[in-house]
């Protein structure tokens, strides 16, 4: 689930709306036919690990972590397997 710790008296406020967005997320990804994604970046690693879904990012995190050839391939073969759509 998405959260705030509990510690964190800033964390207070926002707790009962990442529930509800939390919720809005799992109803939305119900209806989903696959759990896989391409995505340009890493951006999305948080939020995919925490509603059951696969990501594939095509670079990484940093700005200098740009694909490589093999990389390329692995896009390639993971699209080509998951076939997200």
């Amino acid at each position: 689930m998405l959260h705030v710790s509990s510690r964190s008296p800033q964390g207070s406020p926002w707790r009962s709306q990442l529930r509800d967005l939390h919720g809005r997320f799992e109803q939305g990804l119900r209806a989903c036919r696959r759990k896989e994604f391409v995505t340009t970046h890493a951006a999305f690693g948080y939020l995919a690990a925490c509603c059951g879904l696969t990501q594939m990012a095509v670079a990484g995190p940093g700005p200098e972590s740009g694909p490589s050839p093999p990389r390329f391939r692995l896009i390639i073969e993971f699209i080509g397997t998951a076939g997200p759509r």
